[in-house]
């Protein structure tokens, strides 16, 4: 699938709730992967459901159970059809892409402001240590 992010197709991906394809290094879940609505795996080894269920994300297993009416065989075929395509982003529940760290702006405000009070203070004791 196209990402819509940065417009590359590439797995790992999934679909956001509007629909929209995302790989997975521009649209990042918590935990690093996908968590299965059913039994809470992380993995992007899987599919994410339809439109009217919210589109929530169920591992292959999961999806592959679930479809048992409806063409569960096509579903396993095309499971292992694309992890063998793609081993390294389906191999082990595929590649750990946690979001990136963001510090928030008023931490560092609070560090800046309290290492300005410090080290004029701990300068001058220094420098005092010195002329003894």
């Amino acid at each position: 699938p196209q990402c819509t992010g940065c417009g590359q197709e590439r797995w790992p991906a999934w679909q956001s709730k509007k629909g929209k394809w995302h790989c997975g290094y521009c649209h990042r879940p918590d935990g690093g992967r996908p968590r299965c609505h059913k039994c809470s795996a992380l993995t992007w080894d899987g599919w994410n459901s339809v439109e009217t269920n919210g589109r929530e994300w169920w591992c292959a297993d999961c999806w592959t159970e679930h479809s048992l009416a409806e063409g569960a065989g096509d579903w396993e075929d095309f499971f292992t059809q694309r992890k063998a395509k793609y081993e390294w982003a389906f191999a082990d529940g595929g590649p750990e892409l946690l979001p990136p760290h963001q510090v928030s702006p008023q931490p560092v405000k609070a560090i800046r402001a309290t290492r300005q009070t410090l080290l004029p203070m701990h300068e001058t004791d220094c420098d005092s240590e010195e002329t003894d």
